[in-house]
């Protein structure tokens, strides 16, 4: 297991419309977000 393994998390599902601050704002009370990929 990686660094970035322990670190990330898959979110699958998502609308096809979905952008990165979208995900970013629903995401966001969590913790910093570093990437988006």
């Amino acid at each position: 297991m990686t660094i970035d393994d322990e670190n990330s998390i898959y979110v699958g599902n998502l609308p096809y419309e979905a952008t990165e601050a979208t995900i970013r704002a629903a995401f966001d009370i969590y913790g910093q977000i570093i990437a988006v990929k």
